[in-house]
């Protein structure tokens, strides 16, 4: 069974949480994070038995990461660019613990090359946790 986005699925851009490539390693979680997570998110395990994800909120945290947070059209909130969160409080999350997916980064980076995520605040602009960097 496949799930589609619409009836006649074109990716026509890039969708944040979309899986580029076949053959990613995937598991579940339930989201314990009251204002909900977007897709294409870094998620860690809650204090919950590792049965919960939360979104990192320290290094410690970013260091103990799942992974990646993955679109799925079948969601309450499909639509990624209105601002409410993609998964809700308590909704079971699709994580990619290995795979190629498309996620926004902070600065340029390029095709295939490895990608860092951050666990401290550079002092400037570059100050979230968990963010996708190219260096």
């Amino acid at each position: 069974m496949a799930s589609f986005i619409t009836a006649n699925e074109t990716l026509t851009v890039r969708q944040n949480g979309s899986i580029s490539r076949s053959c990613p390693t995937i598991i579940g979680r339930l989201l314990d994070e009251a204002l909900g997570v977007d897709a294409g998110r870094v998620v860690c395990p809650s204090s919950t038995l590792n049965l919960e994800c939360i979104e990192p909120t320290t290094a410690a945290l970013v260091a103990s990461a799942y992974g990646f947070t993955v679109f799925s059209p079948m969601q309450e909130d499909g639509d990624l660019t209105d601002g409410t969160p993609h998964y809700a409080d308590n909704s079971a999350v699709s994580i990619m613990t290995e795979g190629s997916m498309y996620v926004d980064c902070e600065g340029t980076v390029v095709a295939g090359a490895p990608v860092y995520v951050r666990f401290t605040s550079d002092g400037g602009s570059n100050t979230e946790l968990g963010k996708v960097r190219g260096n």
